[in-house]
C-alpha cells in the first residue's frame, strides 16, 4: 500500500519531469484507505512535510494552516522524513564501488581537468536552536550552535555523515568519521593507483579538501597561504576548480530546502534525520532534472551516515607520501601536458580576488561578533 508524497512547485520540477513519489509503505500515523488508494489525508500528510522542509516554516503555523494539532504535525513531520530516508535511499544512493568511484574521477577530469580525483570533502554547519543541556558542544566559531553536514561530493553527494557537534573542526569530524576509517584501512573499494593522463606517471586516487583536512596520500589539501611560489599558486587554483563543486551542492541543498537557512527548533536527531531527508529529495529531484541543474547528487548507506563512537588513528596534519603525491600534481598541472591555456593570468587575479575575500570574510565575522553580542545584552 503506497504513501504518496506530492512535489508541489516549490521543487521547481517542471510537469514533464515531476513524477510522485511512491514510497512502499507509510508512516505509522498515516493510514491508507482499505481498498489500498492513498487517502486525500495522506496527500495532505505529504505536502505538510514537503512545506516544512521546502520553507521552513514553524510547526505552529503549519498546524493552523492545516488545521491539525502541534504535536500531530511534529509526529507526522517526523516520522515522514525517517521514511523517506529508509525507502529513497537504496535507489538514490548506492555505495560507491570501484566502478562507480573511476566514473566521479573521470568526471572531474573532463569538467575541471584535475585527474584521479574522486571526490572533494567539505562541511556545512546547519543551524539549531540551542539544545537543552549541551553546554558548548555544540557551539561554533560562528557564534550559534549547529549541527555539521560533512559530506564526500562530486556533483552529487557520495557520502553524508550528518550529527557532529558544530564546536567540532572539520577535520577532527572527518578523522572520526566511518568514510575516513574505511579510507584509513583501504576498505572504500577505490582503484588502485593509475597513470595520470597522457604520461606514464603513476599516481593514487584522490579526494580533494581545504585547510581543515589533513595531507595524507588519499587527500590533497591546497599549498599554505605564505610564501607560494608560481607553482604551488597553480596547484591551489587548479584544486580550487575542482572543490567548487561541494560548495554548488552545499548552495543548491539550502536554497531548495530552505530549512536549512535558519535555526531548526527541534531536537538533535531530529534534526539529523531533517538533514538526511533533504539531501535524499535533493538528490532524487537533482537526477531527474539534470538538464536544467547541473549539480547533481547521491549519498551513501546509513553506515555511513553517523559518526562512530572510536576513537581515530593519530594522524599528522602533513605526512611526506602526500606531500610527494601533491607535488606529482603540481608538476603535472605546471607541465606543457597537463596545464591550462589561461591558468597563468590567474596568477595575476588571485593576489586581488584573496585580499578581496579576505576583507569580506573579516567584515562578516564581524557583524556575526557584533549580532552575538547585541543578543546576549538583550537576553540580559
Amino acid at each position: 500500500m503506497p504513501f504518496l508524497l506530492w512535489l508541489d512547485h516549490d521543487t521547481r520540477l517542471d510537469d514533464q519531469t515531476r513524477p510522485d513519489v511512491f514510497l512502499p509503505a507509510p508512516p505509522p500515523t498515516l493510514k491508507p484507505e482499505p481498498d489500498g488508494q492513498t487517502t486525500p489525508f495522506c496527500c495532505e500528510n505529504g505536502v505538510l512535510q514537503e512545506e516544512f522542509l521546502s520553507t521552513g516554516e514553524s510547526f505552529q503555523s503549519l498546524a493552523f494552516r492545516f488545521r491539525l494539532g502541534h504535536e500531530t504535525v511534529r509526529v507526522i513531520v517526523k516520522e515522514t522524513v525517517q521514511v523517506i530516508w529508509r525507502n529513497l535511499q537504496p535507489q538514490e544512493m548506492p555505495v560507491p564501488d570501484k566502478e562507480a568511484w573511476e566514473q566521479i574521477a573521470n568526471g572531474f577530469y573532463e569538467r575541471w581537468q584535475f585527474p584521479l580525483c574522486a571526490s572533494a570533502v567539505d562541511g556545512k554547519h546547519v543551524q539549531l536552536k540551542a539544545p537543552a543541556d549541551s553546554s558548548s558542544q555544540y557551539y561554533n566559531y560562528k557564534g550559534h550552535h549547529s549541527i555539521v553536514l560533512m559530506a564526500i561530493c562530486d556533483s552529487k553527494f557520495v557520502v553524508i555523515d550528518v550529527g557532529a557537534y558544530g564546536s567540532s573542526s572539520d577535520g577532527g569530524i572527518f578523522q572520526n568519521s566511518n568514510f575516513f576509517q574505511l579510507l584509513r584501512t583501504k576498505r572504500l573499494h577505490l582503484p588502485d593507483p593509475a597513470k595520470i593522463p597522457n604520461t606514464d606517471i603513476e599516481a593514487p586516487y584522490v579526494f580533494v579538501g581545504d585547510e581543515a583536512f589533513p595531507l595524507i596520500p588519499n587527500l590533497m589539501r591546497p599549498f599554505p597561504q605564505r610564501d607560494l611560489s608560481d607553482e604551488k599558486r597553480i596547484f591551489n587554483y587548479r584544486m580550487s576548480r575542482a572543490r567548487k563543486q561541494i560548495e554548488c551542492a552545499f548552495g543548491i541543498l539550502s536554497s531548495m530546502w530552505r530549512i536549512l537557512r535558519k535555526p531548526v527548533e527541534v531536537q538533535v536527531d531530529f534534526a539529523t534525520d531533517i538533514v538526511k531527508a533533504t539531501c535524499i529529495l535533493h538528490n532524487y529531484i537533482q537526477n531527474r532534472e539534470s538538464e536544467r541543474i547541473k549539480e547533481v547528487g547521491t549519498i551513501t548507506d546509513d553506515t555511513n551516515s553517523h559518526l562512530i563512537a572510536t576513537t581515530a588513528k593519530s594522524v599528522g596534519r602533513q605526512s611526506e607520501e602526500g606531500k610527494e603525491i601533491r607535488n606529482t600534481f603540481m608538476n603535472y598541472f605546471t607541465s606543457p601536458i597537463g596545464s591550462l591555456p589561461w591558468q597563468t593570468d590567474m596568477l595575476t587575479n588571485l593576489p586581488n580576488l584573496n585580499k578581496f575575500w579576505a576583507m569580506e570574510k573579516q567584515q562578516q565575522q564581524q557583524q556575526q561578533r557584533q549580532q552575538v553580542s547585541s543578543n546576549s545584552k538583550n537576553t540580559f
